[in-house]
């Protein structure tokens, strides 16, 4: 959600449905290799796309920038320790840093697709139904609100069975 609301897109990552990760587990318990690992992850975006995507579904582009590694370890630094005062999680951990700033979040699921059979929403469709359910339990804050139901139009409605 911080995408919508300003913070920099500045690593790539994989957008995955939850609905997906959940097929994946059958799938993996029906054709899985007993001690064999399966990354669920749908297609890899850079901070461009990300950035791209943002602005195409919810009419919001978040800026690109790329911090750099000390400025990260200092936040981080300093999330920690205000984190172990009021005994709640940092938004990120120190130790994560070098996957980060190496590009390391950007997974490969080709063993879930070739040996489970596994396949994954559409990444704008994964974002979609996110702000989709976002506007639906009003997550959103109202300016934010207005401005992604204006660029959805109709397609902000949500699923019928989201009420049940």
């Amino acid at each position: 959600m911080g995408l919508l609301q300003g913070d920099p897109a500045f690593f790539h990552m994989c957008l995955t449905d939850v609905r997906d990760v959940a097929h994946a587990h059958v799938l993996a318990a029906q054709r899985g290799q007993p001690g064999q690992r399966y990354l669920i992850t749908a297609d890899n975006q850079s901070p461009a796309q990300i950035a791209a995507l943002f602005a195409q579904v919810a009419g919001v582009k978040p800026p690109q920038f790329r911090p750099p590694l000390f400025l990260l370890r200092l936040l981080g630094r300093n999330f920690r320790r205000k984190a172990l005062r009021d005994g709640s999680d940092p938004p990120f951990d120190v130790d994560a840093l070098q996957d980060v700033v190496g590009g390391q979040l950007a997974y490969d699921s080709t063993r879930s697709r070739s040996e489970l059979g596994m396949s994954y929403r559409a990444t704008q469709q994964v974002l979609t139904d996110t702000v989709r359910w976002l506007l639906h339990v009003q997550a959103l804050k109202p300016a934010l609100a207005r401005k992604v139901n204006a660029q959805l139009g109709a397609l902000a409605a949500p699923d019928s069975d989201w009420n049940a």
